[in-house]
């Protein structure tokens, strides 16, 4: 499992040691074959392309190898979108994305609580 070979890399007192042979492995895994079906193909030119992006977190300290916390954050945009059943104008969508934006924005300052002072 090359995620599993990433998180253990992280663990390493020198992570960076580990990026040429992941790396090395990444490159081998997304030589297309003649054979593989265009949607494999797709896949393999896409990884080839991204390699450096997917071993970021070990050249990287404080660079997670996952992309959780980011998806965890826009949840309850997604949450409020399925249960409004969307924005039914581009404007009214527009204006949510700003204020969700600056929301958001102010919570990952930690500065929450300072700007609801104000409202």
């Amino acid at each position: 499992m090359f995620g599993a070979d990433i998180e253990n890399a992280k663990t390493l007192p020198d992570p960076k040691s580990k990026y040429d042979s992941l790396h090395s492995q990444l490159k081998s895994f997304a030589v297309s074959d003649p054979l593989d079906p265009a949607k494999l193909t797709r896949i393999k030119e896409q990884v080839s392309a991204r390699t450096a992006n997917y071993l970021t977190c070990l050249l990287h300290i404080g660079v997670a190898a996952d992309n959780n916390a980011a998806e965890r954050s826009l949840r309850h945009l997604v949450l409020k979108r399925k249960i409004s059943f969307g924005s039914f104008r581009e404007k009214t969508a527009e204006t949510l994305a700003i204020l969700c934006s600056v929301l958001m924005s102010y919570r990952q300052k930690g500065m929450m609580a300072t700007y609801l002072k104000g409202v």
